[in-house]
């Protein structure tokens, strides 16, 4: 038994050099049909032999030829079907794997166009923001008569020190704006300002909106918005921007998000500053000569989710 265990283990290594090894059981199985053919041809040359034997003439030796090479013959023919099955089946597996691939490439160069779309765009949109940041940072501005005469401060200095009121820069004016206030006031400075803050909302709606990764895509509306977190990638475009904002211009942010209640169109800006944590770093311990009521109803006014890691709300 031994013996004929190692040669059907010999015999089955060969047949599967002649057909290839397929994942399932069929090229076991299809063994196996070999196996049972090739008993029962012999069956049959013995049966046929042994009649031979019997009667010694050349009708019987005929009918023994045919009868031993009819199956032989069929046996051939119904290897080869099986084989030609098993190659056909082998080189479907191979067609779909290959149309797998193509398609999975296919679905990845589609991402990365689509990411390659957004990320022009975005960046245009970046260095549109940053030429109107430098605008406001370097431009100047003279003190009104509220304040020391002769000194000028950039916009940013400008609106920041007189909304958040700095007695240090207003010596003659005792500024006590509450944050709806400070809204209003911020409403009536330079248009330029104003400006930079639009397009910095226009940037975060844009991010959220068409980030290949965002996961309110296509869905921008306030409920979503407040309703579902952000996405890394999403985070990560955000924090690109957050990241060329001063400290003023945190606190001028936070004036003009304010939102007297669920209705004011500011709430979806407000909404998203609120979801990609964009006071993060925003000083919260302030000198004493700001108006520190004003930076408490901030802190008040907007969600923890806001100052995200924030060590000043803690």
């Amino acid at each position: 038994m031994c013996k004929i265990a190692i040669i059907t283990k010999f015999i089955y290594r060969k047949f599967l050099n002649l057909i290839g090894r397929t994942e399932d059981k069929t090229s076991r199985n299809l063994f196996e049909l070999v196996q049972l053919a090739s008993g029962a041809t012999l069956v049959v040359f013995l049966i046929s032999l042994m009649s031979l034997f019997g009667e010694s003439s050349y009708g019987t030796f005929g009918d023994f030829f045919g009868g031993i090479l009819n199956p032989i013959l069929t046996f051939l023919t119904f290897l080869g079907l099986l084989i030609t099955i098993v190659l056909q089946k082998k080189e479907l597996a191979l067609t779909r794997q290959e149309l797998h691939t193509s398609a999975l490439a296919l679905s990845q160069q589609v991402e990365t166009q689509e990411k390659q779309r957004f990320e022009d765009t975005f960046f245009a949109l970046l260095e549109q923001h940053n030429r109107l940041l430098d605008k406001i940072v370097e431009n100047s501005v003279s003190y009104d008569s509220e304040g020391t005469p002769g000194n000028t401060a950039s916009i940013v200095e400008h609106s920041m020190n007189f909304l958040i009121g700095n007695r240090d820069y207003y010596p003659l004016f005792e500024n006590n704006l509450n944050l709806q206030e400070s809204k209003a006031k911020l409403l009536t400075f330079k248009p330029i300002l104003n400006q930079y803050f639009r397009v910095l909302y226009q940037i975060l709606k844009f991010v959220a909106s068409n980030c290949p990764a965002s996961t309110v895509k296509g869905k921008f509306h306030r409920e979503l918005l407040s309703e579902t977190e952000c996405s890394q990638e999403e985070k990560l475009y955000a924090n690109i921007v957050r990241s060329f904002l001063s400290e003023d211009i945190y606190y001028l942010l936070a004036i003009n998000c304010f939102c007297e209640d669920q209705s004011d169109h500011f709430i979806e800006y407000k909404i998203l500053v609120e979801r990609y944590s964009f006071f993060e770093h925003m000083p919260i311990n302030v000198p004493k000569t700001y108006n520190a009521n004003i930076i408490q109803e901030i802190v008040d006014h907007y969600s923890d989710k806001a100052f995200g890691k924030n060590v000043g709300v803690q």
